[in-house]
């Protein structure tokens, strides 16, 4: 099936932690544009392209232990009141290369976090980061450095994704739970404190 104006497309990104956990960021995006015969294989390499220069920014806050895996996108329909994935359209593994290797990574739970605001107050993406290292945090804020490597990360995550130049591009976005409608992010916040992550305990998933 062609991917047309209007499609919603789930990028789900897999690495694996330091002790084996699982670690994982859910972006979705959607295509605008009037293109019809673009294949699944260039949206698949513009999201490739997208993530890779994306995590990139944030290579040197986290340990060399952390390691990539296969991500995958999938599009997604609202089908009976939610929503759910209609087609797999393809998988891509990211070129990553940390390199912290010799800092000790803070615990699993301890996530620098990047918030997305939408036009709907109440509609609020979130993206957990990797643990940073202990290089990273001071009294328990994070450093100027690792800031300014989420800020980056941050404007790379809200930026459109092209796919062919100058017409047809992927945006990011927020599909409303429960609710048939994607809503665009408008703007990236970024702060210097760190959230937890519960379901990064050992032994558990994302």
């Amino acid at each position: 099936m062609a991917i047309l104006a209007g499609a919603v497309l789930r990028t789900t990104m897999n690495f694996t932690l330091g002790d084996g956990t699982q670690y994982q960021n859910v972006y979705h995006h959607q295509r605008i544009g009037p293109g019809l015969l673009l294949t699944d294989a260039q949206h698949v390499a513009a999201l490739s392209s997208w993530a890779e220069d994306m995590y990139a920014e944030l290579d040197d806050q986290v340990s060399l232990n952390i390691v990539e895996g296969l991500s995958t996108v999938d599009r997604v329909e609202f089908v009976e009141g939610e929503w759910t994935v209609t087609e797999a359209i393809g998988t891509f593994t990211i070129a990553w290369v940390p390199t912290l290797a010799a800092n000790a990574a803070l615990p699993n739970q301890v996530s620098p976090f990047v918030s997305f605001k939408t036009a709907r107050p109440k509609s609020v993406g979130r993206k957990f980061l990797f643990p940073f290292t202990e290089a990273g945090i001071s009294s328990g804020l994070l450093e100027a450095a690792s800031v300014a490597a989420m800020v980056a990360y941050a404007d790379d995550a809200v930026n459109n994704v092209e796919v062919d130049f100058p017409l047809d591009y992927l945006v990011p976005g927020l599909a409303r739970v429960g609710v048939d409608d994607f809503l665009d992010f408008t703007v990236a916040i970024v702060t210097n404190l760190t959230g937890t992550q519960r379901r990064r305990r050992l032994g558990y998933g994302a």
